[in-house]
């Protein structure tokens, strides 16, 4: 009789404790059965954290001497007064589908600083796991119901900040409360599989800003490049900002944390472009012609991608600054607008491109915007494959 109590115990405390096991197989293994499909996941994927803005390297004061621009979906700083940072526009053709568009920084030396993009933007249905018939286990009605008492804003937390890391049984607590914390878990751990990329190395939640942010893992020869997805949660759509840092430079470090502190969600709509275009038309000439007015032109511009003639503006003022740098900024507008638009854009100018001459400039003299713009297109010609786009056929 004993024998059989001691047998009917052991029996008791597997089947009891048998949902902490399978949930350890399905993080580290993975597991298929008739309630969950699990593929083996990254360790990295198990865990979250937090982030205060307390922690970042600068603080709330230094912000205030940056202008924040409406780029894009974002509410963004910019150094519109500050020598240490080189504005060049980066602006991606996609052969269909959305145009990302973004900003690279560099240094007074051309050193990289710092870089970011606008990328997807991807609905936020937190609950869609439920209905999903190779996760039978959400669809049991007592777990469905745990998960639906949390919030979405406690979702969206939870998948930045949670630690999914095998818990040992806890004889305090009910086991029931347990178990649902482990389906609960998987929950979490299925929304960040569909969301993060495999290539992370930390996930963490800047609770202050109610912004997930995924460290990735450098690649090899740009240890000191750190590279980063910022997510932001607004109107059940999820944005996000492509963030490169230099660590190695101050300045790139900074500027990275002034992002952080003070990055915001604003809608998009062509109606945005005219608070930017409004603060380039109020600045005196001068200003017009330097960096200040191509970050109000390009902001604009982001907003409204099919107006050419706020990127004709970019080319007409920028290239009355002064300085090589005015015009060297210009370099990925040129190619963006041959790629887009064709040698047809140009001749469209009211200074149209000569024909090129068989005398050479003059060594060490500064290319002049055709002569420029000549060079960029003879550059993109020798790239460009064969294809039956005649348009893009420079005679």
């Amino acid at each position: 009789m004993i024998k059989v109590c001691l047998l009917l115990t052991l029996l008791l405390g597997i089947a009891l404790y048998a949902p902490f096991y399978i949930y350890e197989h399905a993080l580290f293994q993975g597991i298929e059965s008739e309630y969950l499909s699990v593929k083996k996941s990254p360790p990295a994927l198990h865990s979250g954290g937090l982030l205060r803005m307390k922690e970042l390297a600068v603080g709330e004061a230094a912000t205030k001497r940056w202008t924040m621009v409406h780029f894009e979906s974002f509410l963004l700083p910019f150094p519109v007064r500050n020598p240490h940072y080189l504005l060049f526009p980066h602006v991606p053709v996609s052969p269909g589908g959305r145009e990302g568009i973004g900003v690279r920084f560099k240094g007074a030396q051309g050193i990289p600083l710092i870089f970011f993009e606008s990328r997807e933007i991807i609905p936020y249905d937190p609950r869609s796991s439920l209905r999903e018939d190779h996760h039978s286990l959400f669809s049991l009605e007592f777990v469905r119901k745990f998960i639906l008492s949390k919030s979405a804003k406690t979702i969206w937390e939870d998948i930045f900040s949670r630690n999914l890391h095998p818990p040992s049984p806890a004889f305090d607590r009910n086991l029931t409360d347990q178990y649902l914390d482990l389906a609960y878990n998987l929950f979490i751990l299925n929304l960040r599989r569909h969301l993060l990329p495999n290539n992370i190395q930390t996930i963490t939640y800047v609770k202050d800003r109610n912004l997930g942010l995924v460290s990735l893992k450098p690649k090899s020869g740009r240890e000191h490049i750190g590279e980063e997805i910022v997510f932001i949660l607004a109107d059940d759509h999820i944005y996000s900002l492509w963030l490169e840092t230099n660590g190695a430079e101050q300045h790139a470090v900074t500027y990275r944390d002034i992002l952080l502190r003070s990055l915001n969600f604003r809608e998009s709509s062509t109606d945005s472009a005219i608070a930017p275009f409004s603060s380039f038309q109020a600045l005196p000439l001068s200003k017009r012609i330097d960096q200040e007015g191509m970050i109000y032109l390009f902001a604009a511009w982001s907003h409204d991608r099919q107006r050419t003639d706020f990127l004709r503006q970019m080319f007409t003022f920028g290239e009355r600054g002064k300085g090589k740098t005015n015009v060297v900024h210009l370099d990925p507008l040129y190619e963006y607008a041959f790629k887009k638009y064709g040698n047809a854009f140009f001749q469209k100018q009211k200074d149209p491109i000569p024909e090129p001459q068989k005398s050479k400039p003059v060594e060490g003299r500064p290319l002049t915007p055709a002569e420029r713009i000549r060079s960029l297109l003879g550059k993109a010609k020798k790239k460009k494959q064969k294809s039956d786009d005649t348009v893009l056929a420079i005679e």
